[in-house]
């Protein structure tokens, strides 16, 4: 019997195409290491399927990637969500084209960095290792 719930990277992303990217990239690491332990992406198109993931207390999240192209500025009331229930949660954004996003806001919505694309399943799942772990990798 499973003690805890697994923990998942939430991508909250409209581009279908990078979740499928990140879905097979993800299966392709558990495969190449199937004694480690994986956070899995749970990929969502819309800032109203984010708002409900983060609703649920049932989930676990290891982290949070955001694309502002979900919603202008909609997006970041996703963040703000993610400090109302998992303040803890490290968050990142992740996009085609880097946002205007200044130092302030990045502070203000405590945004780990901006990744763009492309971006794989292993570089996000580094991003979380590097703040949880702190092992400095970059």
């Amino acid at each position: 019997m499973q003690t805890h719930l697994p923990e998942v990277l939430l991508i909250i992303d409209p581009d279908r195409r990078f979740h499928e990217f990140l879905n097979e990239d993800f299966k392709a690491c558990v495969a190449a290491k199937p004694g480690r332990l994986f956070a899995e992406p749970l990929c969502v198109i819309s800032i109203r399927e984010a708002q409900r993931v983060l609703s649920m207390r049932e989930v676990r999240l290891a982290g949070v990637f955001v694309n502002p192209s979900v919603g202008t500025p909609a997006w970041l009331s996703v963040l703000k969500d993610v400090e109302r229930y998992y303040p803890k949660c490290p968050r990142w954004v992740v996009c085609d084209r880097l946002p205007e996003l200044s130092d302030a806001e990045r502070i203000r919505h405590k945004i780990q960095a901006v990744l763009q694309k492309p971006i794989g399943y292993v570089e996000l799942n580094d991003e979380v290792d590097r703040i949880i772990f702190d092992t400095g990798k970059k």
